[in-house]
C-alpha cells in the first residue's frame, strides 16, 4: 500500500467533501472505497480505510468493508496460520544468530544496526526508526514506550531483550542521531528495502528466506526458550512481551514460525 498515493486522496476528498450534500458525500466515499477494493487486495484495502477513519471521524462508520469481505480475510487468516503450524522452520544456531545481531549494534551502517535492533528487542520496523523509547528495569527486562498499533498503552509495558540495555540503548540513540526525525511513512520509504535486504544478507543462514518481520517472530520463539516459565503457555508469553491483548491469544499464534 502506498501511504503517499492514500495521504493525496484524503487530501483532495477532504476538499471534495466540504460542500458535498448528503446523497453526495456517500458517493463520494463509496469511489474511494472501490478505488481502494480496485488497487489494492482487501488486507490492504482494509488498513487504509482506517487512515480514513481517522481523517474523517463523523462519517467514519461509512469507510468500512463488508461482512463477505471481512469473513474471507478471516478464513485466510486461519488457512495461514494452520499452514504455518505445520510447516515451522527451525532457527539454526539462535547464539550464533544473536552474537551477530550484537556484533551489527556497532556497525557503521544504519541499516544493519536497525536489523540488529528488530532482532534483539522485538520491535517492529517503524518502532525502531521513529518512535520506540525504552528505559531499563532490571536485567533484561526493558520499558518500552511507543508502540504503533491498535493496541498501544500510552504508558508502555515491559518486554525483555536479546542484549544488555546499554548496548541496545547505545544503538538506538546512534541510529536517530544518525536518520534524524522522521514519521513511519517517511521511514518506510527510506529503509523498507534495504532493511530487507540486511536482514537477508545477515540472518538467511539462520531463518532460510527471511524478512524484516520475521526477525519479530524468532525474537518471540528466542525469549520463549531462554525465558517463559513452565506455567505459562507460549500464546499467553507471547502476547506480553509483543504487546498483544491479553483477551487475544489467537493473533500470537502467527509468530510462531520457528522452533529451537
Amino acid at each position: 500500500m502506498n501511504s503517499t498515493v492514500i495521504k493525496e486522496r484524503i487530501k483532495n476528498l477532504s476538499l471534495a467533501l466540504e460542500n458535498a450534500q448528503e446523497k453526495q458525500v456517500q458517493i463520494l466515499v463509496n469511489q474511494e472505497i472501490e478505488f481502494l477494493k480496485s488497487n489494492y487486495v482487501i488486507t490492504y484495502a482494509r488498513t487504509a480505510l482506517t487512515l480514513y477513519r481517522t481523517a474523517f471521524p463523523n462519517i467514519k462508520k461509512m469507510f468500512g468493508i463488508t461482512d463477505d469481505e471481512q469473513n474471507k480475510i478471516e478464513k485466510q487468516y486461519k488457512v495461514k496460520i494452520a499452514k504455518q503450524a505445520n510447516n515451522q522452520v527451525q532457527i539454526k544456531d539462535y547464539k550464533g544468530m544473536l552474537a551477530t545481531a550484537e556484533n551489527l549494534l556497532s556497525s557503521n551502517k544504519v541499516i544493519d544496526v536497525a536489523a540488529a535492533l528488530l532482532l534483539l528487542t522485538g520491535r517492529r520496523m517503524a518502532e525502531i526508526f521513529c518512535t520506540a523509547k525504552f528505559s531499563h528495569v532490571t536485567g533484561n527486562t526493558v520499558h518500552f514506550v511507543g508502540q504503533l498499533k491498535k493496541r498501544e498503552n500510552a504508558a508502555g509495558y515491559d518486554i525483555l531483550t536479546l542484549a544488555s540495555f546499554d548496548k541496545i540503548q547505545a544503538a538506538m540513540l546512534w541510529l536517530r542521531n544518525e536518520i534524524g526525525v522522521l514519521d513511519t511513512a517517511a521511514a518506510n520509504k527510506r529503509f523498507e528495502k534495504t532493511l530487507s535486504q540486511s536482514v537477508y544478507k545477515h540472518f538467511s543462514t539462520h531463518l532460510c528466506d527471511c524478512t524484516a518481520h520475521d526477525l519479530r517472530k524468532a525474537y518471540a520463539t528466542i525469549i520463549i526458550s531462554l525465558y517463559k516459565p513452565k506455567n505459562r503457555t507460549e500464546q499467553a508469553f507471547i502476547s506480553q512481551y509483543l504487546g498483544h491483548s491479553e483477551d487475544d491469544l489467537s493473533t500470537a499464534t502467527i509468530y510462531q514460525k520457528y522452533y529451537i
